[in-house]
């Protein structure tokens, strides 16, 4: 499937969620205006998987709000109950890139330097 329609599917699956995707200058998941940013600076495989990604917090989201707290959940104080709410959404996104025929080395060369990032966040490193 060429990249233009897995972007296409992602949109379909955020908006089977309630979700719309639109441009934006970073990675993100508004959950109270039910929208999911996606860097558009970024090349087309890795706004896919950040779509992936976001989707995978708006999947999340509710189960993470009650366990984990909203504050936490943004992950802006980088604490440990934000990587868990990572954690949840890394899950969902490696369901949701092996559907779409996009997990290799790459994906998972990007994924776990996501995830090192946050834990260099946390520990200030």
């Amino acid at each position: 499937m060429v990249l233009s329609r897995k972007l296409a599917k992602l949109e379909k699956i955020a908006n089977g969620l309630g979700y719309k995707i639109v441009p934006g200058k970073e990675n993100e998941v508004i959950p109270d205006d039910k929208i999911i940013k996606v860097n558009t600076r970024q090349k087309p495989i890795k706004r896919a998987w950040n779509a992936a990604h976001e989707i995978g917090h708006a999947i999340t989201i509710d189960r993470c709000v009650t366990e984990i707290g909203k504050k936490a959940l943004t992950g802006a104080e980088h604490e440990w109950p934000a990587l868990e709410a990572e954690f949840r959404a890394w899950r969902e996104t490696d369901k949701i890139i092996r559907k779409l025929g996009l997990y290799n080395s790459d994906y998972l060369k990007y994924k776990h330097h996501c995830i090192r990032s946050y834990y260099c966040l946390l520990n200030k490193v």
